[in-house]
């Protein structure tokens, strides 16, 4: 499956399934974690503008500590991948 990001991948682990705003929506997010990455072609719809920047995964979560990466979905997709990671490996 090729994703919006131009990239395929062989795998994909469903990590949560997330409500972020309780408060006045009950919309779901589904967070996946994406392994066996390749290149592939960007597929985006034709109003979609989307910037893939590459950076070690230390350094997004550095960016959350530091304030930089404040997009909720994003802290908990992050967040997730980085615990099902570590318990993964042990």
């Amino acid at each position: 499956m090729i994703e919006e990001t131009g990239y395929s991948a062989q795998e994909f682990k469903q990590l949560a399934e997330i409500t972020p705003v309780p408060g006045y929506s009950d919309e779901r997010i589904y967070i996946y974690l994406a392994t066996d990455l390749e290149p592939a072609r960007q597929n985006l719809d034709s109003d979609e503008i989307l910037n893939v920047h590459t950076l070690k995964f230390e350094e997004a979560l550095n960016m959350i500590r530091n304030g930089e990466i404040q997009d909720s979905k994003t802290i908990s997709g992050l967040f997730l991948a980085y615990t099902w990671l570590q318990n993964s490996h042990q």
